[in-house]
């Protein structure tokens, strides 16, 4: 089984966060789970996981991968992906 090599070496993303009340950024493919303290998103630069208070979805496009939120933002980490393209979580599991 060969693996493929992504195309694009060095995706660009954009991420503003002003005032720890608002966060826009490009890039999302997927939002993985969401709630009032916690957005984990899929991006082209992997996992980013946004921790916060109150925090409230303004703005989703994955078609163009524009996201924004509010709220108070305590923390932003981007991790890798565990996003592979291969099928349901399930079906990773069972390969």
């Amino acid at each position: 089984m060969t693996e493929k090599t992504t195309t694009n070496i060095n995706p660009k993303q954009k991420l503003v966060l002003e005032d720890r009340k608002s966060l826009s950024l490009n890039g999302v493919e997927d939002v993985e789970s969401f709630s009032d303290k916690e957005v984990i998103l899929n991006t082209k630069l992997g996992k980013l996981t946004i921790k916060g208070e109150m925090l409230k979805i303004s703005k989703l496009n994955v078609d163009v991968g524009e996201f924004c939120i509010g709220g108070y933002i305590i923390s932003l980490v981007y991790s890798k992906s565990t996003q592979s393209g291969k099928g349901s979580f399930m079906e990773r599991i069972f390969k």
